[in-house]
């Protein structure tokens, strides 16, 4: 029990120090394309987020509240996961999907809560709910024919992990990013190298911060509203090649098939 206190009060900090450096990097005056430092004084950067966060009407309480509870749920999984390393298996990771979908989909429901905010209510599916959906089914795919390297499936979390995300402009879509990583990257830790030992936090953060350098770097090649706009080309492309990966595994055309 003091093991897993210690763990999260790590884990909290370590998110909250990348998440803050995330968002410093994507909205502060630093790094505006225009005007350099004389564009936007540090006080109106503050002011800014401060007046945007309070007067933020486009979301109902209620879906506040479960976007909320989605949060918590990543969080808790994974210090659970770190914890409890050796039982994070396809098996766990496709179920832990069914029910991240689920709450993802309940976020979006809940917005019909409140009448005055339906203009911003859209019945389409985002990218979270269309790379959740094509997780659980290659999930299920490799429950149904497992492999010894569930390649398939690593290179669609891998896909997931640095494609998917809107970078928004708010310490709470930095504190997301960030927590989604981590999970990707305890999901490929424990699908890559699956009798490991636990991760250390202080070597996982060292990694995760390497990674969100290279992830940025894609995005920002690829361009965010490209990203954000193609989104479900993009899904189906990787699942499209994940599927085509699993297919050679289980034809042994590539190492990691059946013995």
């Amino acid at each position: 029990m003091i093991n897993s206190i210690e763990t999260s009060i790590i884990f909290f900090s370590c998110v909250l120090a990348l998440a803050t450096g995330v968002f410093i990097l994507r909205t502060s005056p630093l790094i505006q394309r225009s005007g350099g430092l004389s564009g936007q004084q540090w006080a109106e950067w503050f002011a800014l987020h401060l007046r945007e966060k309070l007067d933020d009407r486009s979301e109902s309480d209620l879906s506040r509240i479960a976007r909320l509870i989605t949060l918590l749920t990543k969080y808790g999984v994974c210090v659970w996961g770190i914890v409890h390393f050796e039982m994070l298996t396809a098996t766990f990771w496709t179920l832990f999907w069914v029910a991240l979908l689920l709450l993802t989909l309940l976020r979006k429901t809940a917005q019909f809560h409140a009448p005055e905010k339906w203009e911003h209510v859209s019945l389409k599916l985002d990218a979270e709910h269309f790379w959740l959906i094509h997780l659980i089914l290659l999930g299920m795919a490799e429950i149904q024919i497992p492999s010894v390297a569930p390649l398939g499936l690593i290179t669609l979390v891998g896909g997931y992990v640095v494609v998917n995300g809107e970078s928004g402009p708010s310490l709470l879509a930095s504190f997301e990013d960030v927590i989604r990583v981590s999970l990707g990257m305890l999901a490929l830790w424990s699908l890559v190298l699956p009798l490991a030992p636990n991760p250390n936090i202080v070597h996982f953060f060292t990694n995760m911060a390497i990674f969100f350098l290279l992830r940025g770097a894609v995005r920002a090649v690829l361009g965010r509203d490209w990203l954000k706009r193609r989104f479900w080309w993009i899904a189906q492309f990787f699942f499209l090649t994940s599927l085509i990966v699993k297919s050679l595994v289980v034809l042994n055309v590539i190492p990691g098939g059946f013995p």
